[in-house]
C-alpha cells in the first residue's frame, strides 16, 4: 500500500480519537510524503569522466530552482569530483559545469540539491572517458641514461602504439623522455631522465597529437611501503604497506615480468 493510501485510510481514525490534532498530523505526513517523493532529471542523465561542459538539473516544478549555488548542490559518492559550477538557474531548472578526474570511478551517482529546508535528488550514470593512467615506478628499465620509469595505460580505446618521443611533453621541463618500451595499443613505459633534486616533485606527462591528454605522476616515496590509492589494489599481499599497487582492472605480475 502507498504512503497516500495509508495516509487516507488513517484519516477517520486519527480524527475519531483526536480531533485536535488530525490536521495538523494530517499536513505533517502529507508534507513529509512530498518531501522524500521530491525528483530531479538530469540531462544528460549519463556522462563520460573529465569535464562536461553543462548538465542540466531539472525540476518538476514543486522544487524552486531558481535561487541554487554550487554549495547546494551535492554529489554521492563525492570521490573525484573536482568541481561544480552553476552556469544558469531559473525556477525548474539550473545548469552547471561538471569536472570530474579522468580516472574517476565508474557507475551511478546521485545528484541532491538541497533548497529550503527541502531536499530533491535524481541519478546521473559515469563512464570511463578517454584518459591517461601513470603508474610509478613503471617496469625497470636496462638504459644507464634512465633514472626513472612510468608506465602509461589508456582508457576508453585510445591507442597508443603510434605515439612517439617528440609526441610526449613533461612538466617540470627539466624531466626528459629517454625512451619509450612496452609500447601497445592500450600502454607503454616512458623511461625518463630526472635531477635529483627533484626525485620528489609532482608531474605531468602530456601525450600531444590526435591523443591530447595529460595525466599527473609523483615519484614520491615509489618504493617506500604504502596503502595502495583508489581505483588500485595491492600485488604482494600488503593492503596497508604495499609496495607493489596496481589498477584494479590490471592483473598483479611478479616483479620483472
Amino acid at each position: 500500500m502507498t504512503k497516500q493510501a495509508l495516509t487516507r485510510a488513517a484519516r477517520p481514525l486519527i480524527r475519531f480519537l483526536f480531533p485536535s490534532l488530525a490536521a495538523t498530523i494530517t499536513c505533517v505526513v502529507a508534507g513529509a510524503a512530498l518531501a522524500q517523493d521530491a525528483k530531479l532529471t538530469l540531462s544528460p542523465a549519463l556522462v563520460v569522466t573529465g569535464p562536461t561542459d553543462r548538465l542540466a538539473i531539472e525540476s518538476d516544478g514543486s522544487f524552486d530552482l531558481s535561487k541554487v549555488t554550487a554549495q547546494q548542490i551535492a554529489i554521492s559518492p563525492s570521490n573525484d569530483v573536482r568541481g561544480i559550477k552553476v552556469l544558469d538557474a531559473g525556477p525548474k531548472s539550473v545548469g552547471i559545469a561538471l569536472d570530474l578526474s579522468a580516472n574517476a570511478q565508474n557507475g551511478k551517482r546521485t545528484v541532491s540539491v538541497t533548497s529550503g529546508g527541502k531536499t530533491a535528488s535524481g541519478t546521473l550514470e559515469v563512464i570511463q572517458g578517454a584518459a591517461l593512467v601513470i603508474e610509478a615506478p613503471g617496469a625497470a628499465s636496462k638504459n644507464k641514461a634512465v633514472t626513472a620509469t612510468i608506465n602509461v595505460s589508456s582508457r576508453a580505446g585510445v591507442d597508443l602504439s603510434q605515439v612517439k618521443a617528440a609526441d610526449v611533453k613533461l612538466t617540470p621541463a627539466d624531466f626528459t623522455v629517454i625512451e619509450i618500451v612496452n609500447q601497445a595499443s592500450d600502454g607503454l613505459t616512458l623511461g625518463l631522465k630526472v635531477p635529483k633534486a627533484k626525485q620528489n616533485a609532482a608531474a605531468t606527462v602530456r601525450i600531444g597529437g590526435d591523443i591530447n591528454l595529460a595525466s599527473e605522476f609523483s615519484l614520491a616515496g615509489a618504493h617506500a611501503p604504502k596503502t595502495c590509492a583508489k581505483l588500485q589494489h595491492c600485488c604482494d599481499g600488503q593492503a596497508s604497506a604495499c609496495t607493489l599497487c596496481r589498477p584494479i582492472d590490471q592483473v598483479c605480475k611478479k616483479p620483472g615480468s
